[in-house]
């Protein structure tokens, strides 16, 4: 029998079957698109074996008043979420293995400072101070204005997931820690699904989360808390400013806005170096991609592109201009050397940049390194950048879609010439830069634009999408196997992050904060008082009935 033909009786059938089944004092009238997709929707197990024997009765049909059980309307928002953003997910969980796995955190890098951090402002919360700019306990006990000047976002962040996890602040910032990856993950691979497709957003994905500055460095080899997560909220940010700006509404310019505010609130230096990146980036989309193409450019698109820098940069105002107004009641020239702190002592080599990342050595207890933008990365990088020039070229002597290509390799150019100059900016060559512009100094190590470099790699790594545009059908599912899983396995000789001993990492009350300054480490957890008073020439000496009252318990003695 014909499938037209048994989808007809079908049909047929059960407005039968309703017409028998409806109680006659019943008024509710049930559409016949409700009756289809009720009972006839499932068309392709009824081409099998017609209709069923029984139909479901019509009173059990949800009406539209009623709406879809919650359980129902789940498993239809899983269906509909892009599977590729699934896999962007276990990408990140994969990239944060060991923060989940291990138990506790190392002691032996940055992340024990932020351990510390992340206490005191819980203390201090409790105590009721939702904003303290004051470490009470930091400095043997004399205070230190640390929260005034450093960005907080992380702290919060692991004080409120500390109260979901056990563990207190060592597990809230192993939480933040993993979030980072997340948001690297996600945001990367939202912000290129936007700009090339799927396929394009899966690579830039891997190559960023596997870039040895974003995989390795920065998490396990420095511990720096508040640097990765805030290269972590870069992508998201760049993702909700290029949705504001492809589809402008209230939402995403509430989204935007407010992930900027976060970003802003994250790292300082960071905040420095992305926001000029997001400032240049709404720039060159508002004014030189209309130029590249042949359009006019209108500097009201311009002002309209840049709300959500504008509202975000107020809304993080309470913390960025305290930080300004207040710069010289702190001894901030402490940041910038000389010695180990001084930028002149921490440009790259071009070899260096370029090369493999080096198998760890996991007996070691600093294992050697490089300070890479990785070989996967940049080699993907040079592909995307080929793939994307032969389509260009391809769309324009065929006239195939040119107007949105034209578009498309205009807006790639930006991650370009932001890729190129942040190289420029860690070669010696780029020292007379960093000495005409003092700020620079703060940076301190100019390997610190690896994070930003490794972003813009990453977006041009996934116009690789077009290479298989330009392969046989048949070769494409292999050619986008092969350039998804090169960063993961150029990356296999960093894979396993240097253990750390601490299967705990011990008390992190006041007690345990004071004996760590005690023991000459990190004074107010910063390593050159970056924020002592100024009129403070000499440290001193821990005072004996302060440390005493602390070691009794309390109450703390500072009279």
């Amino acid at each position: 029998m014909p499938s037209s033909y048994r989808m007809s009786a079908c049909r047929k059938s059960i407005h039968a079957h309703a017409r028998a089944s409806k109680p006659r004092d019943e008024g509710r009238v049930v559409g016949r698109s409700a009756i289809h997709e009720g009972v006839c929707g499932n068309a392709q197990r009824q081409r099998a074996g017609g209709c069923h024997a029984h139909p479901r009765p019509l009173q059990s049909l949800p009406g539209r008043s009623e709406g879809m059980p919650v359980l129902n309307r789940l498993r239809r928002r899983f269906y509909q979420v892009d599977r590729g953003l699934w896999l962007a997910v276990l990408l990140s969980l994969l990239a944060a293995w060991a923060f989940i796995l291990r138990p506790s955190l190392p002691r032996e890098t940055d992340a024990e400072l932020h351990v510390f951090r992340a206490a005191e402002l819980g203390y201090a919360l409790r105590a009721g101070v939702l904003y303290p700019r004051w470490a009470a306990d930091f400095y043997y006990g004399y205070g230190y204005p640390i929260f005034n000047y450093y960005a907080p976002l992380t702290y919060y962040l692991a004080n409120l997931l500390s109260l979901a996890l056990p563990g207190g602040a060592v597990f809230g910032v192993k939480a933040v820690f993993v979030l980072g990856f997340l948001s690297a993950g996600v945001g990367t691979y939202g912000l290129t699904r936007r700009l090339i497709d799927r396929r394009g957003a899966l690579i830039a994905t891997a190559s960023y989360l596997f870039a040895p500055y974003i995989f390795l460095i920065d998490p396990h080899l420095r511990g720096v808390l508040a640097e990765f997560f805030a290269l972590g909220l870069l992508p998201p940010v760049f993702w909700a400013l290029t949705a504001f700006r492809q589809s402008p509404s209230r939402k995403h310019l509430v989204v935007a806005s407010l992930l900027v505010t976060a970003f802003l609130l994250s790292h300082n230096l960071m905040a420095l170096v992305g926001f000029g990146m997001l400032l240049a980036y709404t720039l060159w989309h508002a004014l030189i991609v209309p130029l590249l193409i042949g359009s006019r450019p209108r500097p009201t698109d311009a002002i309209r592109q840049a709300f959500p820098l504008l509202i975000g940069l107020a809304l993080a105002a309470f913390f960025w201009l305290p930080v300004i107004m207040e710069r010289d009641a702190v001894q901030l020239g402490n940041l910038i050397g000389p010695g180990h702190f001084d930028y002149h002592n921490h440009f790259l080599s071009l070899r260096e940049l370029f090369s493999p990342s080096v198998p760890l050595d996991l007996g070691a207890v600093n294992p050697a390194f490089r300070f890479n933008l990785g070989l996967a990365q940049w080699a993907l990088a040079l592909i995307g950048l080929v793939a994307l020039a032969l389509v260009t070229v391809h769309a324009r002597r065929t006239g195939t879609r040119w107007a949105a290509q034209a578009e498309q390799t205009a807006g790639a150019a930006f991650w370009l010439l932001a890729l190129i100059g942040l190289i420029g900016l860690m070669l010696p060559l780029s020292t007379p830069i960093w000495e005409a512009i003092p700020p620079m100094a703060f940076l301190q190590f100019p390997w610190r634009l690896l994070g930003t470099a490794a972003l813009c790699a990453a977006v041009l790594a996934g116009y690789t999408a077009h290479l298989l545009d330009l392969a046989p059908r048949p070769a494409q599912p292999y050619t986008f196997a092969a350039l998804f899983v090169l960063p993961l396995v150029l990356a296999l000789p960093i894979f396993i992050p240097p253990t750390w001993n601490w299967h705990d990492f011990g008390p992190t009350d006041q007690l345990a904060m004071l004996e760590f300054e005690l023991n000459g480490l990190a004074l107010g957890t910063t390593s050159t008082g970056d924020y002592v008073p100024v009129e403070v020439e000499v440290v001193p000496d821990p005072n004996p009935d302060l440390i005493a009252s602390y070691r009794r318990g309390g109450p703390i003695d500072k009279v």
